[in-house]
């Protein structure tokens, strides 16, 4: 018995001697060479689960049952694999391998595969084609495929189990030159994706922020950031959460903030920021349920009656008030294109007593003073005295 032992190790290595190290192979080992669907390639199979059969999306079969070697689709999420037994029931619950290297039919129809290409899995009838509508990732490719061929192809499974893509810090996605980054969804209900970032952070306080970056790089090909968008949790306190968005634009070499958005106005970040349009670049209509507040001088230029007639196209709201025997110019608001047929109500806010508001309309403004009814002069009462009044401008 020793000496047989000796013998065969002789031979092993003698074997072992005559094979060169490193050689490379001359053809390609993931070629079928009539191989059937099912057969795994090497014995690693890798991960598997075990998976209820009437679960499962699978090649129809006779006995509409999973066959040992088919692939599957389990699941809303996109779990895909190849059975690795047959069912005789319903009720079985089935080896799913998840990974690893195996003979599957593929059927390319939009194109030729070449080694390495994905190849995905049809969620309705689990065949295995180049089309990712209605498909799920399975794998790739290990064989060249020609488009309209159905053929036997090695395919390495790597799939859509994996749900989440867990990267360190830095980590990027990257695509060729003028390729796109496309997100799919094939959910057939009201809300048909939901591209969701989220913190997982337990610690997060008021004012913490997830951030949507977009950088270039310029003509000295430094990478510049040009615009950003913000998403502040201004309250982070449960059932009374705030949040805000804020966008941020380069201008002059200088990122700043421009522009909020919250539960309770669309407003410029600093006082007196933005201007809402530009010379030849208006807005076609502004509609407004509520008041118009001007903390500056409101003019309006470019006012035509709409049709024919008298039409009425604007009509203007504020309040003031004037010191007892001010000159009536200083207590003026100006309005670009008022005629002197245009309408103006001014009226009294308090008890004037023998005053009265007085409102004179001329080209371009109107004049407001108080007068003394029986006089017919501006009002002679306490230096010190002031009158609130209201006005309506109506163009017409």
């Amino acid at each position: 018995m020793k000496r047989l032992f000796a013998v065969a190790c002789v031979v092993v290595f003698a074997l072992a001697m005559a094979m060169p190290v490193g050689a490379a192979y001359t053809e390609n080992p993931y070629t079928a060479a009539g191989e059937s669907a099912g057969v795994w390639v090497n014995s690693n199979r890798g991960h598997t689960i075990r998976i209820l059969e009437s679960g499962m999306t699978h090649p129809s079969a006779a006995d509409n049952l999973v066959n040992k070697g088919d692939p599957v689709y389990v699941g809303s999420n996109g779990i895909v694999g190849v059975a690795l037994e047959s069912a005789s029931a319903a009720t079985d619950y089935i080896n799913v391998a998840l990974d690893g290297i195996v003979f599957l039919n593929v059927h390319p129809i939009t194109g030729n595969l070449s080694i390495g290409d994905e190849v995905f899995l049809d969620k309705t009838s689990a065949l295995l084609s180049d089309d990712p509508d209605n498909g799920v990732k399975i794998g790739h490719v290990m064989t060249a495929t020609t488009s309209g061929s159905n053929a036997v192809r090695a395919v390495m499974l790597t799939g859509a189990n994996a749900q989440s893509m867990i990267g360190e810090n830095s980590d990027y996605i990257h695509n060729t030159t003028d390729g796109a980054i496309e997100f799919m969804f094939d959910d057939d209900a009201v809300e048909l994706g939901d591209i969701q970032i989220s913190s997982t952070n337990t610690s997060t306080s008021d004012n913490d922020y997830l951030r949507l970056s977009w950088y270039v790089e310029d003509s000295s090909s430094g990478k510049t950031e040009m615009a950003r968008l913000d998403m502040v949790a201004t309250d982070v306190t449960t059932a009374t959460e705030d949040a805000d968005l804020r966008w941020s634009v380069i201008a002059a070499g200088t990122m700043a903030e421009e522009m909020r958005l919250n539960g309770a106005a669309l407003r410029p970040t600093t006082e007196g920021g933005l201007t809402l349009g530009a010379t030849g670049f208006g807005w076609g209509n502004t509609h407004i349920n509520g008041n118009i507040a001007c903390t500056g001088t409101l003019t309006v230029t470019g006012a035509t009656a709409l049709g024919g007639g008298d039409s009425m196209v604007a009509v203007f709201s504020g309040s003031n008030s004037i010191a007892n025997g001010a000159n009536p110019a200083t207590d003026t608001v100006t309005i670009s294109g008022l005629d002197s047929d245009d309408c103006v109500i001014v009226f009294a806010n308090e008890d004037l007593g023998t005053g009265t508001i007085y409102a004179k309309v001329e080209t371009g403004e109107f004049d407001v003073a108080l007068w003394d009814v029986l006089s017919g002069v501006a009002h002679a009462g306490a230096a010190s005295e002031q009158f609130d009044y209201s006005y309506i401008a109506i163009l017409d």
